[in-house]
């Protein structure tokens, strides 16, 4: 039993100080960080902020999320915005230390959280008035939640309350609900959840024709090649696209290109694909935070490298009825977003905490230490929810 709490006393020590380093980065960071999101997507989410009432495009999650930091700290005082996501993402590095300790061990998490703490992406775009951000935050707690002790049916609940939430952040993470389903504790429980606020929603847009048309746009996007560099908002450009364009011609036509392109198809999924492996960042929407500086664009381009092989390590030999939840959220989202619409370095990013957790399985497992104490006094403080594994 000492020794049980000495260890649980120094992982305790450990913890404080990647937490403590993180937050330094972070504010730091977000203190000195002179960049001003005023183009690309970061323009489009601004004024929607400044624009008052509730936009229909882009998605209202990020540009109210964004209005309520400018109404308490100023107008267009980024330097707040890139505060409070900093404070998201320090809390991000605590869930995905939480997640991991729960699904594998103490080691495990420790070293998840290190990665986490300085893992380039997840430092980047905190830096930036785009979504990511706040969504990275909305899916590892999703899986927090998923791996939750507490009641089966209450964390199937808050599930698919934080999933519909995000949708209106980012419509995309729906793509994360096969591996949900498949996951989480009381199936039945999420998916009512989920339709009883998503569906009034869906249903009010079909009818009074202001529902999501992005959906069909974007999969034209990703298999028309004059359409794949256009803006959605001006798709006019294009052979197909106007005002008065609806979803199902979008989609009438991505049926006739792929089943007279086959070839082309698969070349386009190819592509999309290898972006899964690549190493890289978003050169354009990250311009003005690098502004050149050679070391830190070579850290943000092979940042991800090492978490990438250490997670499809961990993936593939690793994986077990603890993890799997894990895996089958990365999977679903991946497979998808490849499949039917388009797949970019940025939207890479919100399946990285799920290969950062798998890199922390796979460094405690290489160094070979496992909790092997158990406490008397039950609940571990590190452990969370989850009792010391054995």
């Amino acid at each position: 039993m000492i020794e049980g709490l000495k260890k649980e006393k120094t992982d305790r020590i450990i913890l404080i100080a990647i937490l403590a380093v993180a937050a330094l980065f972070r504010i730091s960071l977000a203190v000195s960080c002179d960049s001003v999101p005023d183009y690309s997507d970061m323009a489009t989410y601004n004024e929607a902020a400044m624009s008052g009432g509730i936009p229909s495009f882009p998605p209202p999650g990020y540009p109210l999320f964004l209005r309520a930091i400018y109404t308490v700290f100023g107008d267009y005082n980024y330097k707040a915005v890139f505060v409070i996501q900093g404070l998201l993402s320090l809390m991000t590095v605590f869930m995905i230390y939480s997640i991991t300790v729960r699904v594998s061990n103490r080691t495990a998490g420790l070293a998840a959280a290190g990665i986490a703490a300085i893992y380039p992406n997840l430092l980047a775009y905190n830096l930036t008035t785009l979504t990511e951000s706040l969504s990275v935050f909305l899916v590892v707690l999703i899986l927090y939640l998923m791996t939750s002790r507490s009641r089966e049916a209450i964390s199937s609940i808050l599930a698919g309350v934080f999933l519909s939430a995000a949708y209106f952040v980012k419509p995309s993470i729906l793509f994360f609900t096969p591996g949900i389903i498949l996951g989480v504790k009381k199936r039945m429980t999420f998916l009512i959840t989920l339709a009883a606020i998503l569906g009034p929603v869906f249903i009010y847009g079909s009818l009074s024709g202001t529902g999501e048309g992005r959906g069909p746009v974007l999969l034209y996007k990703a298999y028309n090649p004059r359409a794949a560099e256009t803006p959605v908002f001006s798709m006019e450009e294009t052979e197909l696209g106007d005002e008065g364009t609806s979803g199902e011609e979008y989609l009438e036509e991505t049926i006739n290109f792929i089943s007279g392109n086959k070839w082309k198809t698969l070349d386009i999924i190819y592509y999309k694909s290898s972006l899964l492996i690549s190493r890289g960042w978003d050169s354009f929407v990250l311009k003005d935070i690098s502004r050149n500086n050679r070391h830190l664009t070579n850290i943000l381009i092979y940042g991800y490298i090492p978490v990438m092989l250490l997670g499809f390590a961990g993936l593939i030999r690793f994986i077990d009825r603890d993890n799997r939840v894990v895996a089958w959220m990365m999977i679903s989202y991946l497979v998808i977003h490849i499949i039917i619409t388009i797949f970019k370095l940025r939207y890479r990013l919100l399946i990285e905490p799920m290969m950062i957790i798998y890199s922390g399985i796979t460094i405690s497992r290489m160094i070979g230490r496992f909790d092997s104490v158990e406490y008397l006094s039950g609940e571990s403080v590190l452990d969370t929810e989850a009792s010391p594994r054995i």
